[in-house]
Order: structure tokens, then sequence, then C-alpha cells
């Protein structure tokens, strides 16, 4: 049951913050690069993505052929980018600028955030 709750709010999260991107690219764009400048920001957001990372993993590791499957590729998801920006905070970075920088890629991230939003909400909460 737990795991259709982490599914349900990975969806949330997904749609919300897609429409968001789509909606408020401008302010998306300055949000990151405000984001990648502070380095205590990065390192509180390295920490906490490897503590949901973590949490999720050890508790929630299914590979299954169907959408619980989700959660755990989430959960992998934040354990990586939480290592990866506590120990090469600075790759991460580039990341982000070459993501600012390309308008086409912030539309389109909004665009499969979005699209992934709605099918994961749809199917943890009516199916």
């Amino acid at each position: 049951m737990l795991n259709m709750s982490l599914l349900q709010i990975i969806g949330i999260c997904y749609l919300v913050i897609g429409i968001g991107l789509l909606i408020n690219t401008k302010y998306y764009k300055k949000m990151i690069k405000d984001f990648s400048e502070s380095k205590s920001v990065l390192f509180l957001s390295g920490f906490l993505s490897l503590i949901a990372g973590y949490f999720i993993v050890t508790n929630y590791n299914y590979w299954a052929w169907d959408w619980s499957v989700i959660v755990t590729l989430v959960g992998w998801g934040a354990l990586i980018k939480g290592v990866i920006l506590l120990i090469m905070p600075k790759m991460m970075i580039k990341i982000s600028k070459y993501f600012t920088d390309h308008n086409g890629l912030m539309v389109f991230e909004g665009v499969i955030a979005t699209i992934l939003g709605t099918l994961i909400t749809y199917v943890s909460f009516f199916m």
C-alpha cells in the first residue's frame, strides 16, 4: 500500500513540476541558475536526495513489469543524483547550465514530465 502512495506522490510531483516548467520556463531557468550558484543549496539537495534515494531503494527495490518499478527507478535516480551532487557538484552545475542555456530542452523536459506525471497519477489513483 505504501508503494502505491509513493507512486501517487511521484506522479503528482512530476505532473505539477512539468506544468510549471511549461508555464513558467523563465522562472524555472532563473531558479535552476540560482540553485546551481549556491554551494549550501547544492549540498543540502545532494544530502536529501541521497537520504530519500537510500530509503526508497532499501525499502521498495522491486523490479517487476508493472507500474511499481517507477518507485524503484525514482529511488535509484535520487540516490545517484545525491551521490553526484555530493561528490561532483561542478558536473551537476554544468548539466544544469546546459539545460538552462537550451530553451527547447526545458520545454521538452516539461512535456515529458507532464506526460509521465499524468500517466503515473492516473495509474496510481484509478487502476
